[in-house]
């Protein structure tokens, strides 16, 4: 593999490396400071460090080690928001930075969509199953709810922790509130978001946070933790940016509830397609290697969300 990589970073006129703890990232980053080849490095939240993060003193030397090797003058971090970015600063030295969120397909608007049948909220988690993700804090919110409503968990996880979430149900006497829906696969996601009224992601630590983006993008209203980068769901008019706490959820669940759930959601999706469409990304991406293969400075911040590539 190390023979294969050299020959390919010798042939090529950028690396977009996007690993930071992975066995090909410190040889990667040597091999580019040899032969003088420009990198974007994206490290996709790995540098983001939240309660209870695992192997911390590793990931600092490994951190520390990289560090050393790789090549300021010619090494751009890209990350997905500003967020990413401030927590990010403090793990590798001086770099220029690139803000570039991840790109996302728009679905056009399903005029015979239901909401809220039968008066029952219908609320949606999409992720891992990992303690980061704040799942416990939405269980007990959920059972501080008293109006008819229902919590699909779609995802994946260690098994020992699945089972101690629905012993955490069984505790809660959520009953028929929550359905551990498991792995979604990409052809059943657009059904997800179909079935759901709001997406709630109530995480501690989020580089960007996809599946905020994939549910507006689907036309879903959202209520996400300020842990995440999407505090600009309250100035679009598309959801809710509120503390993880339980009781916090519970108030931003109540009170999405009461508002004009199509109108929320229809704000969210033509925010993305404004700012996060594919075409818009790529165009920004690409640049972005144009201006590393020439040796150019950073896009300017501005330049960056005059393009619609900045989620600040």
């Amino acid at each position: 593999m190390l023979a294969r990589m050299v020959s390919l970073i010798r042939w090529s006129d950028l690396v977009h490396l996007t690993a930071v703890f992975s066995p090909p990232t410190i040889p990667t980053l040597l091999a580019c400071r040899a032969m003088r080849k420009p990198v974007l490095w994206s490290p996709r939240g790995s540098l983001q460090y939240a309660s209870g993060s695992r192997r911390t003193g590793l990931k600092k030397t490994w951190e520390g080690i990289s560090s050393l090797i790789l090549d300021p003058r010619r090494v751009r971090l890209h990350v997905t928001s500003e967020k990413e970015l401030l927590d990010s600063d403090s793990h590798l030295p001086p770099l220029q930075r690139a803000v570039i969120p991840n790109g996302v397909d728009v679905i056009a608007p399903d005029q015979s969509r239901q909401w809220m049948p039968g008066g029952k909220l219908r609320l949606l988690f999409m992720g891992r199953l990992h303690p980061i993700k704040g799942i416990e804090a939405l269980l007990k919110a959920i059972a501080l709810l008293n109006f008819p409503v229902v919590l699909s968990i779609c995802g994946t996880g260690p098994k020992e922790y699945r089972d101690s979430l629905q012993n955490l149900c069984a505790s809660l006497n959520l009953g028929d509130r929550v359905r551990f829906r498991g792995e979604v696969l990409a052809a059943e996601e657009a059904k997800a978001f179909r079935d759901a009224d709001v997406c709630i992601l109530p995480s501690f630590a989020e580089n960007f946070g996809m599946s905020v983006a994939e549910s507006l993008a689907s036309g879903v209203p959202v209520v996400v933790s300020k842990s995440t980068p999407w505090h600009k769901v309250e100035e679009v008019g598309c959801g809710s940016w509120v503390e993880n706490s339980p009781e916090s959820l519970a108030a931003a669940i109540t009170q999405m509830r009461r508002r004009s759930l199509p109108e929320l959601g229809e704000r969210g999706r033509q925010w993305m397609a404004r700012e996060f469409s594919w075409d818009t990304v790529a165009a920004t991406m690409i640049r972005e290697y144009e201006a590393l293969i020439r040796g150019d400075a950073l896009l300017s911040t501005s330049e960056a969300a005059a393009s619609g590539a900045v989620l600040k």
